[in-house]
């Protein structure tokens, strides 16, 4: 599989006050910010990144998965606010992917831009980040 999206572990853990683990029961591996997860990089069965999961607003999350075939109701998290994006898109699981998602009756057809992906990061830290005491929040800046 490919990844198109290789930047993602380095800009997530850029983000201020960002801490992250590697969970291997669940294969996954979760950024924090103020300990409260807002994003998750999943593997498949042969270790490879292929799954971000992030934090979303329930309009925007809806909004994004309408327009872009990549991005579908949170994997193994609450539905309607957070979101998932496939990073990869070959390989012996993407038939199965694929399936799912045009099965979900999903009519979305755009190519998810690097520039957007990269805001919804960015706006998955900001969203957790706010329900941080002020405290808290005061240190990341």
């Amino acid at each position: 599989m490919t990844n198109n999206f290789p930047w993602v572990h380095a800009f997530l853990a850029a983000l201020p006050g960002v801490e992250s683990d590697f969970k291997p029961e669940w294969g996954w591996t979760r950024y924090k910010v103020g300990g409260k997860m807002f994003a998750a990089v999943c593997k498949n069965g042969r270790g490879e990144d292929y799954l971000l999961t992030l934090k979303a607003d329930p309009v925007e999350a809806g909004l994004a998965r309408a327009a872009f075939w990549r991005v579908f109701p949170g994997y193994y998290c609450t539905k309607h606010c957070w979101n998932s994006v496939y990073l990869c898109d070959s390989g012996a699981d993407w038939a199965e992917v694929t399936a799912r998602i045009r099965d979900a009756a999903s009519e979305a057809t755009g190519e998810l831009p690097e520039a957007l992906l990269r805001e919804m990061c960015v706006r998955a830290h900001a969203l957790m980040a706010a329900t941080l005491p002020k405290r808290l929040r005061d240190q990341l800046c």
